[in-house]
């Protein structure tokens, strides 16, 4: 999948300072059975302002947080931009010195809601698009990929909707210190209009690394068969807009049931369900969120049920109620 960005009159233009804001959404991966393979892109976004200062001497990247997340963000997140610029820049020095980034962000870290994909996906773009040509997705994805490890995440931040990944050589796990990049595939689908996600955010974090710790290096083959039939369906269903065939496949056997002793509200959550009229409910990416998708007729019960369960829990749970991000990337004038 190609898309290409004509920048010759987005770049606005100080003396050498050139600036770049965009607005990258956050997502939700895995759904269930697609593991490392299926993506959502969520209306919920990190906002990244890049400027190129004509300061020589400046020794850069700065990258700066604002907002409520601020405190949060400062750390894994700062790292994660600087070594993705770095990566992308490396044949080029003097722009990784006069780099500034200001980012805002009102994805909830550490909850399988992509954040960190939205920066590495928001670094790679302003990366390339530095270099005066125009932005290719596929190169911007490749970069994301090499420094997040999968690209699921990343490729529904970048194209929006919902995506099929898959790569063509072996993925290097985040925090590699040679990755490299790999060709990667992307099929977009368009997300039924009458499929509404509920998101329920936990009070707590949770590392990828810790969620995928728990995982076993080998599956049967009869789970395998399993997450192959049930991933395949999940497709077809989008395709479709197939109530049933969606809500029969979201049944996963490769992460979900070993990541319960560290989310424990999926398994909670799926009994206290039973008797509404959902269409699934999985682990939103690694968790700790858990995403629950209801037919727009019955949003409104299952919302304020959800609040009610969170209120009667008492632990300061949220319920966010996001619609599905279709643009991906979003270059801003400001």
């Amino acid at each position: 999948m190609s898309r290409e960005t004509d920048q010759e009159n987005n770049i606005a233009t100080t003396g050498r300072a050139k600036q770049l804001t965009i607005m990258v959404p956050g997502s939700s991966g895995n759904l269930g059975p697609g593991f490392d393979a299926l993506a959502l892109a969520l209306a919920v976004y990190t906002k990244l302002k890049f400027t190129l200062t004509d300061d020589e001497n400046q020794k850069g990247p700065i990258v700066q947080f604002h907002g409520a997340l601020a405190h949060a963000l400062s750390s894994d997140k700062s790292n994660l931009i600087e070594r993705t610029l770095k990566y992308a820049w490396k044949d080029n020095p003097e722009l990784l010195r006069r780099a500034v980034v200001e980012v805002e962000s009102a994805i909830p870290l550490a909850r399988g809601l992509g954040s960190s994909a939205s920066a590495a996906v928001g670094a790679a773009w302003a990366a390339n698009y530095f270099l005066d040509t125009k932005v290719c997705p596929d190169t911007v994805l490749a970069q994301a990929t090499a420094i997040e490890g999968h690209p699921d995440n990343a490729a529904a931040s970048l194209f929006g909707g919902m995506v099929v990944c898959a790569c063509k050589s072996e993925s290097v796990g985040a925090g590699s210190p040679r990755p490299h990049l790999q060709e990667i595939l992307t099929q977009k689908l368009a997300w039924p209009d009458k499929w509404k996600t509920l998101l329920v955010v936990p009070h707590y974090t949770l590392a990828t690394a810790e969620a995928r710790a728990v995982l076993p290096t080998q599956v049967s083959l009869a789970d395998g068969t399993s997450n192959v039939q049930n991933a395949c369906m999940v497709v077809a269903a989008v395709a479709n807009s197939d109530d049933e065939a969606l809500s029969f496949a979201l049944r996963d056997k490769f992460h979900e049931p070993y990541r319960e002793r560290l989310v424990a509200e999926l398994p909670e959550l799926r009994k206290d369900l039973t008797k509404l009229p959902i269409l699934g409910c999985v682990l939103s990416g690694a968790g700790s969120s858990i995403l629950v998708i209801v037919a727009d007729s019955h949003k409104q019960e299952v919302f304020a049920h959800l609040n009610q369960w969170t209120e009667n829990k008492g632990m300061g749970d949220k319920i966010l109620d996001l619609n599905v991000d279709n643009q991906g990337v979003q270059q801003v004038n400001e």
